[in-house]
């Protein structure tokens, strides 16, 4: 109970007393028994809203005018995520079958859940195939439960010809990297150079402007190096939670690298943004809880 009250009947055989549950309480009853057995709340596991809501941090993303922002809000017909973003198309939801919802409470609003390997979700964004010619920035929220094998924030990674920007974790060493492909075989890369702490949120980000790329962390700088430019793409599309094969029509038969946890509030720039508005994106989270306990 989030707030009010409400009265659990047990269909139990042997003992059905009703049980009284007030705000912050919880319990589980399991099939075999009926038996109410006392939990502590766990706030994170519900939606509590479906609406997405407007926040310091929506409007100050808003304000860059991202290409793509996916807000993770909850779609009506459960595949179609909306896209709040300058040129992106409506982003596509792929789900392994039975799932019933993928959505849980995110860092700001609600976030999208994807389960991993064994599941195979991910969600798929149409954008114009000319995006992003020199310079590209993107910010997202992600929450991982592990790190698997090149574990995928956001990737426009197509054939070799079609490679732009790679943004995740590194291999099995699952630290935060990013590169990118640039004229010829370049791919000049930037790592964080340590595991990518679980069970908890971060705000990452990464910038490619004319000559460097710079990787952040909870408004952090972490990693930067050179590069002599970005690879003009024209792989009419982006992945979020998994690499997708050269043409962009599915995932990756060898390496999908699906991710394993919460992704939230992803945004796609077409200009390389500065140190301080990474900052001021990173601190607007905080302002954003504080408007929503209002």
């Amino acid at each position: 109970m989030f707030r009010g009250e409400v009265i659990v009947k047990p269909r139990s055989l042997t003992d059905a007393r009703p049980l009284r549950l007030l705000r912050s309480q919880a319990t589980r009853v399991d099939a075999a028994s009926a038996t109410p057995s006392g939990i502590d709340l766990d706030a994170a596991r519900f939606l509590r809203r479906l609406d997405e809501p407007d926040t310091p941090y929506s409007r100050l993303v808003t304000q860059l005018a991202p290409e793509v922002y996916l807000r993770m809000e909850p779609p009506l017909d459960g595949r179609t995520l909306i896209d709040s973003g300058l040129s992106g198309g409506p982003g596509r939801l792929e789900l392994s079958p039975g799932l019933a919802t993928p959505w849980l409470p995110g860092r700001v609003g609600s976030a999208i859940n994807l389960r991993g390997p064994s599941f195979g979700d991910y969600v798929s964004v149409p954008i114009p195939s000319a995006s992003f010619p020199k310079t590209v920035s993107v910010a997202a929220w992600i929450y991982a439960e592990s790190r698997p094998r090149w574990a995928t924030i956001v990737k426009r990674w197509g054939f070799v010809s079609e490679r732009s920007f790679h943004f995740g974790l590194w291999g099995d060493d699952g630290d935060l990297e990013v590169h990118i492909a640039g004229p010829g075989t370049d791919e000049p890369v930037a790592r964080e150079g340590r595991p990518l702490p679980t069970g908890c949120w971060h705000h990452v980000a990464f910038v490619v402007d004319e000559t460097m790329i710079r990787l952040y962390r909870d408004g952090v700088e972490v990693a930067k190096t050179k590069h002599s430019g970005l690879n003009r793409s024209h792989i009419g599309v982006i992945s979020v939670g998994a690499k997708l094969t050269g043409m962009g029509d599915g995932p990756d038969p060898i390496e999908p690298g699906f991710w394993h946890g919460r992704i939230d509030e992803v945004a796609v720039f077409s200009q390389p943004l500065e140190p301080y508005q990474i900052q001021q994106i990173y601190r607007s989270a905080d302002r954003s809880e504080e408007s929503r306990g209002r």
